[in-house]
């Protein structure tokens, strides 16, 4: 990124990999890194995935606007996400 803007390429889209050999933590902070410093991502989950913490993560993340707008805390807290948020509890709690 710093090489990047160096080049004057300010933000770039990053695919994101995730459900590979990753956890759902390494995977969000894989997508906060770049939130943090203003680059878009792009959720791919490998081998289409249906891990039910993968297809929240890739709503939020593969929206840019809601992405830049909001943080993964603020967007599943949100009431109309309130499904997502009950299927990540259900997978910690196996």
């Amino acid at each position: 990124i710093a090489l990047l803007k160096g080049a004057g390429i300010n933000r770039c889209s990053w695919y994101v990999l995730v459900g590979f050999n990753t956890s759902f933590a390494e995977d969000l902070s894989r997508l906060n890194f770049l939130r943090s410093n203003n680059q878009n991502a792009y959720v791919q989950r490998f081998n289409n995935s249906t891990n039910p913490k993968h297809i929240p993560l890739a709503r939020w993340a593969n929206q840019r606007h809601i992405y830049n707008g909001m943080s993964w805390r603020q967007w599943i807290d949100r009431h109309e996400n309130k499904k997502y948020k009950q299927l990540l509890e259900e997978s910690e709690r196996q």
